[in-house]
């Protein structure tokens, strides 16, 4: 149960090679999770714990990645998440950190293609770079990794315990009109996920039904030489708390000489082939791979 979304150089922030938002949605049971902390395993990322699981949800890597996991329900569900972990299995969480050492897109690909997941409940793993998208499936029965693209300049996913089909359509729609009524702007991204219908809280971004709700959503902003990750809990139902934030200094920082030249050059040639203007966007979106990744 949450939300990703990804825009690149969005007009009213010059600042940002692209800006992902993640929305976690959880069982209001479920303890509450710490802020992104910064953490020296394989490489330096910053990513926060699950209170339950151990794992994470979201990091950001010293290499420029991002890595974002996210439940899987392709079938209708009971009400509430799936399970962290399948019966007698392992938690999804711990996936992320494994990951945290690949020092590229094609890198973690690999990784991702090498991972066995038996013994795991259904997810959806993406990582980005600027350049492209890679998302790994897992449905329980079938893994898939593939190179979702990137050259349009948005995605989005997300996932609902009531079945992720419940829920796409609505978020879908939603940020197309949010799109071609502001362009792809920050300011349209944050409208987007800030969204709570009281009527139809259950598919609203900003999420709340009975038993579950969004309750905390991180910002990424990825820099030239660093990512900005500014994490907020949600107090109550849409009720954003106190902003976290942290930083974390990347390989890419024009500092480094050629090998930064090289990654400003891919984010350059990535921010050249954005469709331009607000229906430009929402076609873009239309034809994304994360429609149905």
């Amino acid at each position: 149960m949450c939300t990703l979304s990804v825009v690149s150089s969005p007009a009213d922030a010059p600042h940002c090679l692209w800006r992902a938002v993640f929305a976690r949605d959880e069982l209001r049971s479920r303890p509450p999770s710490g802020t992104p902390r910064l953490h020296s395993g394989p490489a330096r990322a910053l990513y926060p714990i699950d209170a339950a699981g151990g794992g994470t949800w979201l990091a950001a890597t010293e290499h420029g990645l991002l890595l974002a996991l996210l439940n899987q329900n392709p079938r209708p569900g009971p009400a509430g998440a799936g399970p962290q972990r399948a019966a007698g299995g392992r938690s999804r969480g711990t996936i992320i950190p494994a990951l945290t050492g690949a020092q590229s897109l094609a890198e973690a690909q690999r990784a991702l293609g090498a991972l066995d997941p038996a013994g795991l409940a259904p997810f959806r793993l993406v990582a980005l770079d600027g350049s492209g998208v890679v998302v790994a499936s897992w449905t329980g029965r079938s893994y898939r990794v593939r190179r979702a693209g990137g050259r349009d300049g948005l995605f989005m996913v997300c996932s609902s315990g009531l079945g992720d089909h419940v829920v796409r359509p609505h978020r879908h729609r939603l940020l197309e009109r949010t799109l071609a009524r502001l362009g792809p702007t920050a300011r349209a991204q944050d409208a987007f996920h800030a969204t709570h219908d009281p009527a139809r809280g259950q598919l609203s971004p900003m999420m709340a039904r009975r038993d579950a709700r969004t309750v905390s959503v991180c910002l990424v902003e990825r820099e030239p030489s660093r990512f900005v990750l500014r994490f907020r809990l949600v107090q109550g139902d849409a009720q954003l708390g106190d902003e976290h934030r942290s930083e974390l200094a990347t390989h890419g920082s024009p500092a480094r000489g050629a090998q930064a030249r090289g990654a400003e050059a891919r984010d350059i040639q990535a921010r050249a082939a954005l469709p331009t203007g607000a229906a430009g966007a929402a076609r873009s979106l239309a034809a994304w791979p994360g429609r149905d990744a």
